[in-house]
């Protein structure tokens, strides 16, 4: 066995760490905010801008740090996050991209079980919902948006946009990526000032 000496005589300045509690833990409702920022990830990774689904799910499991974990559960995502660092230096960025949205959906899920969560955020993104999307077998995005209080159906709007056209790719991205049939709840638009 090979040994490393250690110089008993050196001295080095140590800095004092002070480690700060985080003041402002996670309820269900911060988790729809994550969990919204997730499905935007996934329209990220659709559309292989994987740079910017890194750095938003990077913020996102920041904003989880340890407070989905429980001594009750076998956790295997650092590890898998620490091979999706390795994978993000290599310059795998698509790897890497996808590894860390199974982290961050494995945290998500892992926080929503512990916190009973799930009945909570799927009423209120039910609630916050302003339509559907739908991927038609062609490529064209359906896209229905409801039109009244509280999401009622007092009427309604239809927008076809076909793969070719301008704002298709900003509507995948949007609800979060969409695969040939799959119908997704649309949430509100981002106001732009």
């Amino acid at each position: 066995m090979d040994h490393i000496p250690v110089n008993q005589y050196s001295y080095l300045q140590v800095n004092t760490i002070v480690a700060v509690a985080n003041t402002s833990a996670l309820t269900c409702n911060g988790m729809i905010d994550i969990t919204i920022s997730f499905k935007k990830a996934e329209g990220y990774i659709t559309n292989k801008e994987f740079q910017k689904a890194i750095i938003l799910i990077d913020e996102k499991i920041k904003q989880i740090s340890n407070q989905y974990y429980s001594a009750d559960i076998q956790d295997d995502t650092e590890m898998k996050l620490i091979l999706a660092n390795a994978e993000e230096k290599k310059g795998n960025l698509e790897r890497a991209a996808y590894l860390k949205r199974n982290v961050l959906e494995s945290r998500i899920q892992i926080f929503n079980n512990l916190n009973q969560c799930n009945k909570i955020i799927n009423q209120t993104e039910t609630a916050k919902y302003i339509g559907e999307a739908l991927l038609e077998e062609n490529g064209d995005i359906l896209l229905q948006l409801f039109i009244g209080e509280d999401n009622s159906m007092n009427g309604q709007t239809l927008f076809r946009y076909k793969p070719n056209t301008e704002k298709y790719n900003a509507v995948l991205q949007h609800v979060g990526g969409l695969k040939l049939g799959e119908k997704k709840g649309v949430l509100p638009w981002p106001e732009t000032k």
